[in-house]
């Protein structure tokens, strides 16, 4: 799936916005209980109560698809009483010196919660005064001038996504397998400090499909749903490219948190600008209509296009609330960890 081209200019485009104050505090989330929403996938050694975050990196969703469709029935090449939905959607109004505001906000309030919870949050100047700090590998990270996007597709969803550091920070090799074991172990050692890597995720709405039942001119048999909706969660995975989780570096291994809900944060952040496919889908779903109700044969293609023109203000609140529940159930994890 390409990133809209639209999208991605307001990215390249955009102008400075000032960064909101970093919180001296948490963000306050009323009622939010952290624990059950995670899982432990892999354990390292003992915890310590000595913390130091080199990389904190949120992966801000841009772009959608989700596509549904169904079949009768295949004979000879050809598909009979079929049906194919698709929906696209694309994130208008947030620039990429919004989504650094946002990032910077999210990394000062995963160290207010950790310091809350008794952790020593080491600065960014002594970890990186350790010897074998030298020695950490980096991945490419997010400029205005140059966005770093990724994509990916699971099942019937595809979706892009631009990833972004705070300010001053570096990025995480986007890899599937534990990045800088060995640099890692050895300033578990030097620092006497547990590494923290949170990779977390900002969607703008929930992309759901449906293609089952038989299909015919007055039932289609498929469907979509794109419901506005600010959340943190599962996201499109492939290789290199996975769910919010957190990698605790540890002497012996590692400590990785990992989803068991979404995170959502529920409030109005857009207008949603609505267009249909384009005039050749038209006319080649009028003439399968005029097959399909004449001999139940023919398959209807249908296509949308959602552009979502967010308040950025309102949208950096959400998605601050959406981080901010994703430190708490982080900090929770932690805190649980022997």
């Amino acid at each position: 799936m390409r990133l809209p081209t639209r999208c991605l200019l307001a990215l390249l485009l955009s102008t400075a916005i000032a960064a909101p104050t970093l919180a001296a505090a948490p963000v306050e989330l009323p009622g939010f209980d952290p624990s059950g929403k995670a899982r432990t996938v892999m354990a390292g050694e003992k915890k310590s109560q000595n913390i130091y975050i080199p990389s904190y990196r949120v992966a801000f969703q841009v772009a959608g698809k989700v596509t549904a469709s169904t079949r009768e029935s295949y004979a000879l090449g050809s598909n009979r009483s079929g049906t194919s939905v698709t929906q696209n959607t694309a994130l208008d109004g947030i620039d990429f010196a919004r989504m650094q505001a946002i990032a910077d906000q999210a990394h000062a309030d995963l160290v207010a919660r950790l310091q809350a919870a008794g952790f020593n949050v080491l600065d960014d100047a002594q970890w990186r005064a350790a010897p074998s700090a030298a020695k950490l590998d980096w991945a490419k990270a997010s400029t205005a001038a140059s966005p770093m996007t990724v994509e990916g597709k699971s099942g019937t969803t595809e979706t892009a996504y631009v990833l972004v550091t705070p300010t001053g920070m570096q990025n995480w090799p986007e890899t599937v397998m534990p990045a800088n074991l060995g640099a890692s172990r050895a300033l578990r050692k030097e620092l006497d400090a547990v590494m923290l890597v949170p990779r977390l995720v900002v969607n703008y709405a929930t992309m759901e499909s449906s293609g089952k039942g038989k299909s015919g001119f007055f039932s289609r048999g498929s469907s979509t749903s794109v419901t506005p909706l600010v959340h943190g969660g599962a996201y499109a995975g492939g290789f290199g490219f996975d769910n919010w989780k957190a990698r605790v570096g540890q002497h012996g291994g590692f400590i990785e948190f990992k989803p068991e809900a979404v995170l959502d944060a529920p409030g109005e952040f857009a207008s949603v600008e609505k267009s249909e496919g384009d005039r050749a889908s038209r006319a080649g779903n009028l003439a399968n209509a005029i097959t399909w109700a004449l001999a139940g044969v023919g398959t209807f293609r249908d296509v949308h296009y959602l552009y979502y023109d967010a308040d950025p203000d309102a949208y950096a609140r959400l998605a601050g609330e959406a981080l901010a529940k994703q430190n708490a159930v982080l900090v929770h994890e932690l805190s649980k960890a022997k």
